[in-house]
């Protein structure tokens, strides 16, 4: 599939960085994987383009600096919700090359991604659709109280071969799992969403879900959504403080 533009406009009110995807570096395949997972291809014929959305008004400043900096970001209203759209063919054309298509998400697979960029496509999935949570949980033995804190992080997918793509990627040192999480409702911003079809999780627990993070989220990378890469962090200074719990 191939997006042409019959009519070229003679001027553009908001210039499109398109080397940011063309250059095809650890960038380019961050934003490929923010884009499949969080962000979407509009190819109506009078309305081409390219968007993501978030609650994180930083992340999405930071992928809009990138691509178009003087585009405006879109607040939709009643929820905390940013948007931002793009319109340039070659971007387009790049990211649907790369299987980030319109109305992907049960189709979603992963075409080819350099072994040296996998780490940052799989950091930008991460950051677009997937969760980091640790929870501090309390249990009796003997008449003790413990306290334990389970870590978890996983990306969800209604297109399980995309997981199981994903899963071929990571270092056979980190352990995960792929679970089928059936058809459920959810919620974003007080808004349900309507489930049609079944949902995928690809699930890293307590060790393994630090080790990942910290694999994804490895020094000096060039862009991620601050809040994930903070809490990866925290979970690192853990691991440091007390790493017999992470054995």
């Amino acid at each position: 599939m191939t997006i042409k533009l019959l009519n070229p406009p003679k001027f553009r009110k908001y210039q499109v960085n398109s080397n940011i995807f063309l250059k095809e570096d650890d960038i380019s395949f961050y934003l490929l994987g923010a884009y499949m997972t969080d962000g979407c291809i509009n190819d109506k014929k009078h309305h081409l383009s390219f968007s993501i959305s978030s609650k994180d008004l930083d992340w999405i400043e930071n992928i809009r600096n990138l691509i178009c900096p003087n585009k405006p970001i879109y607040n939709k209203k009643k929820i905390i919700h940013y948007d931002f759209q793009a319109s340039d063919i070659n971007c387009m054309n790049w990211l649907i090359d790369n299987s980030c298509t319109p109305r992907k998400s049960k189709t979603l697979y992963i075409k080819n991604i350099p072994e040296k960029y996998q780490r940052d496509f799989i950091r930008g999935c991460i950051d677009g659709d997937g969760s980091l949570s640790n929870c501090i949980y309390t249990k009796i033995k003997n008449g003790k109280i413990y306290t334990y804190t389970k870590h978890t992080a996983y990306l969800c997918s209604a297109s399980e071969k995309f997981l199981i793509q994903i899963k071929e990627m990571i270092p056979k040192t980190i352990n995960c799992n792929i679970i089928n999480t059936g058809i459920k409702d959810s919620q974003i911003n007080n808004r349900k969403i309507k489930a049609t079809c079944n949902m995928y999780r690809l699930v890293f627990n307590d060790s393994n879900a630090i080790k990942f993070t910290e694999w994804i989220y490895y020094p000096n990378n060039k862009i991620s959504l601050y809040r994930k890469q903070y809490k990866a962090k925290q979970w690192l200074q853990e691991k440091k403080t007390i790493p017999h719990l992470f054995r």
